[in-house]
C-alpha cells in the first residue's frame, strides 16, 4: 500500500512539473532564435550603412566644394567692398 502511495507522489510532481519544464525549454528556445534574429538584423543594418556610403561620401564631396566656392566668392567679395571703402 504504501509503494502505491509513493509512486503516485512521483506522477504528481511529474505532472505538475512537466508544464514548467515545457515553458522553460520553449522560452530558451525563444530567447535564443530572438538573439539570432537581434544579430541578423545588426548585420543587415550595418551592410546598408556601408553600401551607402559611396553615395553618401560623393554627396558629401559635392556639398563642401559647393561651401567652399560659395564661402570663397563672399570672402573676395567682402574683401572688394573694404578696398572700396577704403577708397572713399
Amino acid at each position: 500500500m504504501n509503494l502505491l502511495r509513493s509512486e503516485a507522489t512521483h506522477v504528481d510532481y511529474i505532472a505538475t512539473f512537466l508544464p514548467l519544464g515545457t515553458f522553460a525549454v520553449s522560452a530558451a528556445i525563444g530567447f535564443v532564435g530572438g538573439f539570432f534574429v537581434w544579430r541578423q538584423w545588426r548585420v543587415a543594418r550595418n551592410k546598408l550603412r556601408l553600401d551607402l556610403f559611396d553615395r553618401r561620401w560623393k554627396i558629401y564631396e559635392a556639398t563642401s566644394k559647393f561651401v567652399d566656392c560659395r564661402a570663397a566668392k563672399a570672402k573676395r567679395g567682402f574683401v572688394f567692398r573694404r578696398r572700396v571703402e577704403n577708397r572713399r
